[in-house]
């Protein structure tokens, strides 16, 4: 999805890292909330590996952890021997082990990509898509941010209900990562309010009173072994029934703040993986080209 580092020093420095990290883990697979586990042929050859991360992405005890599996990666010279799937097997199973208790597992597939029918046969279902919109000038198309705008402290209520309909949207989608969603009450909307004193990246548009956009903007430069170059994602898009032809005004505010903070490319996730959604038509009407699709399993 973004260019490697070209610099050979960084994959020497990569490499240093790796190897401290081996040794703090002294052939325990499992540091922290990182899992990292490597496939050996019979002569001890690494011939496969998978990374899993951890991490709670709600507060209530019944939201399970998620797993979010990265790296999976096995020598093409043993491919179609089952090392994926026996990796990705004992991945989940000390995920389930760490976490104690409910877990969900995640993982992103780039588009196009084979890897999306692995995953399928092992009972993982795509609930989020996510494209690129290329910042050349035809983000044009979608039209002036007059009415777009950054949100502030003021409009913490709204959010946080709008918030609660994009909850009921993603978990209906089968995206349990989140909290179920509940009334709104005073607490949720401070939370929101102090959220907002700390950033400038949640824009949102209004219908007169009415909240019926809201999204959140971050930009950042790419580490190793990553080219250092300006990511900007476009994430937590939330669209009040029937607002999504209003969308547009935030997305166009959005490339336009990205692209004046040297962003090329605009990554805008949450979308339904349903390419009849409404939203996700209105993003590739504007030349939004897919990127990835993250799919997950709530593991047994």
């Amino acid at each position: 999805g973004y260019p490697a580092a070209r610099d050979p020093g960084t994959y020497t420095d990569l490499a240093e890292r790796l190897e401290a990290w081996a040794r703090r883990r002294n052939t325990d697979p499992v540091l922290g909330q990182h899992i990292h586990l490597v496939a050996r042929d019979p002569t001890g050859l690494p011939i496969g590996q998978v990374e899993g991360w951890l991490d709670r992405h709600g507060s209530s005890p019944s939201t399970p952890t998620t797993c979010e599996v990265r790296s999976l990666v096995v020598d093409e010279r043993v491919r179609d021997y089952g090392v994926g799937s026996a990796l990705l097997g004992e991945l989940e199973s000390l995920a389930r082990h760490v976490s104690r208790g409910p877990t969900f597992a995640v993982a992103e597939v780039l588009v196009p990509n084979s890897a999306l029918s692995f995953y399928e046969k092992l009972g993982y279902r795509s609930f989020s898509f996510t494209t690129m919109l290329t910042l050349d000038g035809s983000e044009a198309t979608l039209g002036p941010s007059r009415r777009a705008r950054q949100a502030s402290a003021g409009d913490a209520m709204s959010m946080a209900r709008l918030e609660m309909e994009r909850r009921t949207d993603a978990r209906a989608r089968g995206d349990l990562r989140l909290d179920r969603p509940t009334a709104v009450d005073a607490s949720f909307a401070q939370a929101v309010a102090r959220h907002l004193a700390a950033t400038t990246g949640d824009l949102l548009l209004f219908d007169e009173t009415e909240l019926v956009v809201q999204a959140s903007l971050s930009v950042s430069t790419l580490e190793a072994p990553f080219a250092p170059v300006v990511r900007a994602a476009l994430g937590r898009l939330a669209v009040s029934h029937g607002g999504a032809a209003r969308a547009a005004e935030v997305l166009a505010l959005a490339a336009e703040r990205a692209r004046r903070l040297g962003a090329r490319r605009l990554e805008i996730s949450d979308l339904a993986p349903d390419p009849d959604d409404s939203l996700r038509r209105l993003v590739q009407d504007a030349g939004a080209r897919p990127f990835s699709r993250i799919v997950g399993r709530l593991l047994p």
